[in-house]
């Protein structure tokens, strides 16, 4: 097993002294990226931010231009979307470390609506929903810490490589009116975060797991004219999350922790266009997730400590 320090994170709890007196040595990984590249993303961000409040404003002049129309005469009974995301990330181990940094990427979404008519004759006797979506992002963050030393020395590493995304499945009911569709939805959805960290020194790879449960509620209102009005509000079951961490350059091996304890939340508002042939929306969302200690990994007493996670972005969607 090798002397060298790590940056803090995850957490040894020797079975020798299990459930009292117990003392901890935290690692954490990294990676090494440019710092043009981390500008960039920075720049990026503050572009869709600016972009984002002119298009409130010119949604504002529209609306008050326009009188509504029959929302209903808008839905598509199959849609596709797609379009980029961009996204400020933080991950906190209070007491040990925090990462921040901005990720961007690419959404799609399929949702079927088997009530809306496919031809003007057609009537649905139920309102049932079915969405499919995924997303991938790519991004680098800093690390601010310490190293696993007594003295719990300070330790901070910049434009460390990740990547995350998403898949989800979900079944919903619609509650359609002429101007509004409520939607409650329930489903089953799995998150993944890919730390890159083993280019540092004293940092390592790390896979990151959740496998939960999204229940929530989406209503679609017409504002004016072709403008939409779109607000989710979710709570996420957190059924269950693994850990996985390369140590073989420290001597421990890879290390599995499994996490049994959690919840997830997120929301978003944002304004929609309805045009002939393709509808266009800006989103911007909060997602956030908050873990317990994991279990003890079975080999080295290893243990993923409580942690949070919160994503604050904006979603670009085209939808035909």
């Amino acid at each position: 097993m090798s002397d060298q320090w790590f940056r803090e994170e995850k957490v040894i709890r020797p079975k020798a002294r299990r459930g009292s007196g117990e003392f901890m040595y935290s690692v954490k990984r990294a990676g090494i990226g440019l710092n043009c590249y981390s500008k960039m993303m920075k720049g990026l961000v503050m572009k869709k931010a600016m972009l984002l409040i002119v298009c409130l404003v010119f949604v504002s002049v529209a609306i008050a231009e326009e009188k509504p129309v029959n929302l209903l005469k808008s839905l598509q009974r199959s849609s596709w979307e797609i379009g980029p995301d961009a996204y400020y990330f933080q991950y906190k181990e209070p007491g040990y470390m925090k990462d921040t940094g901005y990720f961007y990427g690419v959404q799609a979404a399929y949702t079927y609506r088997e009530w809306v008519p496919m031809f003007p004759t057609d009537e649905a006797d139920y309102k049932w929903m079915l969405r499919v979506e995924g997303r991938f992002d790519m991004g680098v963050v800093d690390y601010d810490g310490s190293l696993s030393d007594e003295a719990r020395t300070p330790y901070t590493v910049n434009n460390i490589s990740n990547n995350s995304g998403e898949f989800r499945l979900l079944l919903g009911m619609d509650f359609p009116k002429a101007t509004v569709v409520d939607t409650i939805y329930a489903g089953i959805g799995n998150r993944f975060l890919n730390d890159d960290g083993g280019n540092d020194p004293a940092g390592y790879d790390r896979r990151a797991n959740y496998l939960y449960v999204p229940v929530g509620f989406k209503t679609l209102r017409n504002l004016a004219g072709n403008w939409l009005l779109a607000a989710t509000a979710e709570f996420d079951v957190f059924l269950r999350g693994n850990q996985t961490s390369s140590m073989q350059d420290f001597g421990y091996g890879t290390i599995h922790n499994r996490q049994n304890s959690g919840y997830g939340m997120r929301g978003s508002v944002g304004f929609e266009y309805t045009g002939k042939d393709m509808d266009v929306s800006i989103e911007p969302f909060i997602r956030y997730w908050k873990i317990a200690d994991s279990e003890l990994d079975s080999t080295y007493s290893w243990i993923e400590p409580e942690n949070n996670t919160t994503e604050l972005g904006l979603d670009f969607i085209f939808r035909f």
